[in-house]
């Protein structure tokens, strides 16, 4: 193929008219077989060379040449207008392209990127400048063109995540895709995810891509990405689908972070898409790591949400697959630094149900992640003494020795605010102590030289919360501990 360009030409030509507009039977035909021609023919072209590949994306760009420069809104004749099908069938020959050839377009990326950004400029400039003048069905259908544009970024973006992106090229991109849309996202995207979400959504899974959250509309406003999802996130409408949506959006994030990972992260991401200075929301690089600075500003309305799904959740939980594990995760890292006591207070009352009533329906993996979250709600309480009493009833409940100890931490997390706490903390303790020199086997010794002192406790003299401790731990003891 390669020896003859002209020939090449030609047949490539005679391919993409049949690819595009044959008809007749089977694959040949309109009747909803054009994607699967569009495959067939273009799988023939995988072997096909460099010249060749670009001589394909010639003949498959031509119909988009007049939109390919930014100078013709203002000269646009809307009865030579590219009709939105045409759109939609060239963008789905593009797709095909990018499944199929992409080890091919390393060189020619740009150009893909270039003709998307396009398209989308040519939808938002009819449905936002000229939309007066387009009759209702054209209207749908461009939207339908612009949404599937947004959809081929998107693919484009996953597919090519460590493309060199450009000042002038980011710029671009928002101009077309995120700008227009994101001001709707809490009408449009409450009921289903949109494709701009979507987009959103495949940022949050490449580190590198993570300042396009914080991308700011302009240098006097705050909107961002990211504020407009959390937006829709506090959208009395939003449905359960685009929460748990966001929440993966969010946990995503988190999970670049290095309390999940064990990794260092600084505030610098590696290899970031680079912005142009003085468009990024201020990042505050005291609170933990880059992600986590990041969902400082959100933190209320996620934990909120969060508290939301923890009440539904606890209202049907008849198996441990009822339990919002996602939200969990997010939350045990979250609570570290949510700072409202009324907030902390109102879920650790909603969490320690999932712990008290029932425990065998959870694994030991959820009752430890419910732990170290409760422990992290508990420092942040203004009533340390009442929610140290709230807590003290997980001695009796919680049975499996990994989570007894996951107990133990959370008490001697506690050891320092108060005094009721220090006691609590080393009586508990010293009566679920283990032998570090035997496996899985109690530390004898220690457990009844505690219990030997209860009997000369002054209990007039003794506060609540350790007699509640000592409750209890005798309870969990006769009814557990045979020998």
């Amino acid at each position: 193929m390669s020896g003859n360009i002209a020939a090449v030409t030609n047949f490539l030509d005679i391919s993409t008219c049949r690819m595009l507009h044959s008809t007749g039977k089977e694959t040949k035909g309109r009747g909803g077989r054009g994607d699967l021609r569009r495959s067939i023919v273009i799988s023939f072209l995988a072997g096909c060379q460099e010249e060749e590949l670009e001589i394909l994306l010639d003949l498959v760009t031509d119909p988009f040449t007049p939109i390919l420069n930014r100078d013709y809104a203002s000269t646009l004749d809307l009865s030579k207008a590219l009709p939105p099908k045409r759109i939609l069938g060239i963008l789905s020959t593009v797709v095909v392209i990018m499944d199929k050839l992409c080890h091919l377009l390393t060189s020619h990326l740009s150009r893909v990127f270039h003709l998307l950004v396009s398209v989308l400029r040519y939808c938002v400039c009819l449905l936002d400048g000229r939309r007066a003048d387009i009759n209702f069905k054209s209207v749908n259908s461009m939207k339908a063109a612009r949404q599937t544009a947004i959809k081929c970024l998107t693919q484009f973006m996953e597919t090519n995540s460590d493309f060199s992106y450009s000042e002038t090229q980011i710029t671009e991109l928002f101009e077309v895709a995120v700008w227009p849309q994101l001001p709707r996202l809490t009408v449009e995207g409450a009921s289903a995810p949109t494709p701009l979400l979507s987009l959103i959504k495949t940022w949050t899974h490449y580190r590198r891509y993570l300042p396009l959250l914080l991308k700011l509309t302009s240098a006097t406003s705050a909107d961002t990405p990211l504020a407009g999802v959390m937006k829709l996130l506090a959208a009395p409408l939003c449905k359960p689908t685009v929460g748990s949506l966001i929440m993966e959006m969010v946990e995503n994030i988190l999970d670049f972070n290095s309390s999940i990972t064990g990794e260092p992260v600084t505030m610098e991401v590696d290899d970031r898409v680079t912005l142009p200075a003085g468009t990024l929301a201020a990042v505050d690089d005291s609170v933990g790591s880059y992600e986590v600075a990041m969902l400082t500003p959100y933190l209320f309305t996620i934990i909120t949400y969060i508290k939301d799904r923890v009440s539904k959740a606890a209202l049907k939980a008849t198996n441990q697959k009822a339990f919002p594990m996602r939200e969990l995760n997010i939350l045990s890292v979250c609570s570290q630094y949510v700072e409202a006591p009324a907030l902390c207070t109102a879920l650790l009352t909603q969490l320690l149900p999932f712990l008290t009533g029932g425990t065998s329906r959870l694994s030991p993996e959820k009752q430890c992640g419910i732990l170290q979250t409760l422990g992290n709600l508990a420092k942040k309480s203004d009533d340390i003494d009442g929610q140290l009493c709230k807590l003290l009833p997980l001695c009796s409940s919680l049975t499996q020795r990994i989570v007894r100890m996951e107990l133990v931490k959370l008490f001697l997390s506690l050891r320092d605010l108060s005094a009721a706490c220090k006691e609590v903390a080393d009586f508990v303790e010293e009566v679920n102590a283990f032998d570090r020199s035997r496996i899985e086997e109690p530390d004898y010794d220690s457990r009844l030289g505690a219990f030997r002192e209860i009997v000369w406790w002054d209990y007039g003299k003794c506060p609540l919360p350790l007699v509640l401790a000592m409750v209890h731990n005798c309870a969990y003891t006769l009814r557990h501990v045979s020998n």
